[in-house]
């Protein structure tokens, strides 16, 4: 569906990631979550909630830490809040579905 938008918008960017705009600005905060450092991760998506309050992908990853810290409760709440935000993030609901499994 992105695609056809983008085509009949005239945007021809054809990025690979198709939420690159959304995360754009917390890109640093992905790039700390990809090389295993999940402590400034977590501080970093803390801090960006409060800037980007509308972001969902800052709910995600934020809850992804928590996760990776087993604390469950509180990733399921920001994997809720990312999918309040924007319903269409597929890696949410697997994570959801995770932290409810876990919780019983």
């Amino acid at each position: 569906p992105k695609f056809f938008h983008d085509w009949l918008v005239g945007d021809f960017s054809f990025s690979e990631d198709e939420y690159y705009e959304e995360k754009k600005p917390i890109n640093e905060g992905i790039k700390l979550i990809e090389s295993g450092d999940y402590l400034k991760a977590f501080h970093y998506f803390s801090l960006a909630d409060k800037q980007f309050p509308k972001n969902a992908f800052v709910y995600f990853y934020r809850g992804k830490c928590h996760y990776f810290f087993e604390n469950i409760e509180a990733a399921l709440q920001d994997f809720d809040k990312s999918l309040r935000l924007d319903s269409t993030i597929g890696d949410a609901f697997v994570m959801k579905g995770k932290c409810l499994y876990q919780l019983g």
